[in-house]
């Protein structure tokens, strides 16, 4: 999986944190909005392996923030692409 990560810049805490899960694997993406704006977040392209166990494998990415939570991680260009072995 690949995927743009930024943050909102409003709010009071400048890390905001993202987790995935997919076949029983996690991970944490952390992005400091430190400087950013509105306008200007940049974006930072990140990418994330996992294993399908099944035909189908669900995929879940969301906030770990616990404060701020409507101001938290931001993502973009979301892509999960099989991968030839």
């Amino acid at each position: 999986m690949t995927f743009s990560l930024a943050g909102n810049p409003a709010g009071t805490v400048a890390k905001k944190k993202l987790g995935v899960k997919a076949a029983g694997k996690e991970a944490e993406f952390e992005f400091d909005v430190t400087g950013k704006t509105r306008d200007q977040r940049g974006w930072k392209k990140k990418t994330w392996d996992f294993t399908a166990t099944d035909a189908e494998t669900s995929l879940e990415l969301f906030t770990l923030m616990t404060e701020d939570e409507l101001c938290g991680p931001v993502l973009d260009e979301v892509s999960v692409v099989p991968v030839k072995e």
